[in-house]
């Protein structure tokens, strides 16, 4: 029905240096989602250049009716694996809402609820993570993050307003600005951080960042910067510092 079974997806810089080999094994589930093109499985191995492992992730939709009509995965289960594909590092439970037509056609949620687990099953976290607006690029502007326990008591919630500069970090979804305001549930006031980024690394990593503390008022507490350091291939695709400063 020509849908693929095997990918490898190659990323690379301006400069056509490899950044990273992504290989991608699909399958498809009954004739319906043949047809449509639509995995209950997606199992997605990352590397880096020289094929040393990073990260596997195995992505699954498990029924027909667990995609609506424009083909947006409603609910999702995805594993996080060790090199070996069998291990389970940990898991979760994803449960997405779209909103109106445009967001459909767009494959953006208005509402994303995602439960993590440990390998076991234990509870690790939820959070519901709710987007108000998007920009041109599908970049989220405005989100609200509550955190949950697993009884679904709420713990904190956290309003998010990003600014993403110029169009090539647009075009990668990268921020330059996000102010993030957490409240209780009750909405009294816990802190707020502005996080201003001025570098990113070619595989997206923040390389030097401003963060600054403000109180209710809006007032300055306290700033700090940050010059982040990521060292081998492995750790920057993994998004991993080995020196703050």
């Amino acid at each position: 029905m020509g849908n693929a079974l095997a990918q490898m997806i190659t990323a690379k810089d301006s400069l056509s240096v490899t950044l990273s080999i992504k290989d991608i094994a699909n399958v498809y589930g009954d004739e319906v989602l043949k047809l449509r093109g639509l995995t209950t499985k997606s199992t997605v191995t990352t590397a880096t250049k020289d094929g040393e492992f990073v990260e596997k992730q195995e992505i699954n939709v498990a029924l027909r009716v667990d995609y609506d009509d424009w083909g947006n995965a409603k609910k999702q289960h995805i594993n996080s694996l060790m090199e070996n594909g069998t291990t389970v590092l940990s898991q979760k439970d994803i449960v997405n809402e779209y909103g109106d037509v445009v967001l459909k056609l767009r494959g953006l949620t208005t509402k994303s609820t995602v439960t993590t687990t440990a390998a076991g099953g234990e509870f690790v976290e939820k959070q519901t993570i709710d987007t108000a607006s998007y920009d041109a690029w599908g970049n989220a502007e405005t989100q609200t993050i509550t955190a949950k326990t697993a009884l679904d008591v709420t713990l904190s919630i956290k309003d998010i307003v990003n600014v993403y500069g110029d169009e090539v970090l647009k075009l990668r979804g990268l921020t330059t600005s996000s102010t993030v305001t957490t409240n209780t549930k009750d909405n009294v006031f816990v802190e707020k951080q502005t996080i201003d980024t001025a570098g990113y690394d070619a595989w997206g990593n923040a390389e030097n960042q401003t963060i600054t503390a403000k109180d209710s008022l809006n007032v300055t507490l306290s700033i700090k910067d940050i010059a982040n350091v990521y060292g081998d291939e492995v750790l920057k695709l993994r998004g991993l510092t080995t020196n703050r400063q």
